[in-house]
């Protein structure tokens, strides 16, 4: 047995993900629906990367994903990612957004991640697609595009809002 310097659960973040034929589009379901001023539901589009990679961590057990934007950066706002783990801040709230996503593959399998917002966050990304990250010096979700960012720094972690 080896002595790995990450954690359980940040080595499974780290793993490589898995290649998964899909052949649909990935359909979405949001839960609460909450409408934007112009009555269009607001949700969070996946890359089919960023699809792939949640699908291989609910296989290996690890519960969704919490898209948040808090204070601070270079910009004035940070989109956050953290796994929903039970027993911390990042736990599922009742007032939390739940988008669960779903693709079919050519072979009849199908796959469903969710992704969790919390309300406040919504109103910063409603309309953004996050995106895996799987490069030589970065392994991330990150915000791919964002309708409501007027601009972003340069390592794509904090923007501000139009």
């Amino acid at each position: 047995m080896t002595n790995s310097p990450l954690p359980g659960m940040l080595q499974l973040l780290c793993r490589l993900p898995l290649r998964l034929p899909l052949r649909r589009l990935i359909t979405y379901s949001v839960h609460p629906s909450i409408p934007d001023a112009s009555g269009k539901e607001m949700s969070v589009a996946l890359t089919p990367a960023a699809f792939r990679r949640l699908v291989d961590l609910a296989r290996d057990g690890l519960p969704p994903l919490r898209v948040a934007v808090d204070s601070g950066g270079c910009r004035g706002l940070t989109y956050t990612f953290a796994l929903c783990d039970p027993d911390s801040r990042d736990a599922i709230t009742p007032e939390d957004i739940i988008i669960t996503a779903a693709a079919d593959d050519d072979t009849g399998a199908s796959d469903r991640v969710r992704v969790v917002v919390d309300p406040e966050s919504m109103e910063y990304v409603a309309g953004a697609t996050v995106d895996w990250v799987d490069s030589f010096t970065k392994r991330a979700f990150t915000v791919k595009e964002n309708p409501r960012a007027q601009s972003g720094c340069g390592c794509g972690v904090s923007f501000d809002v139009k």
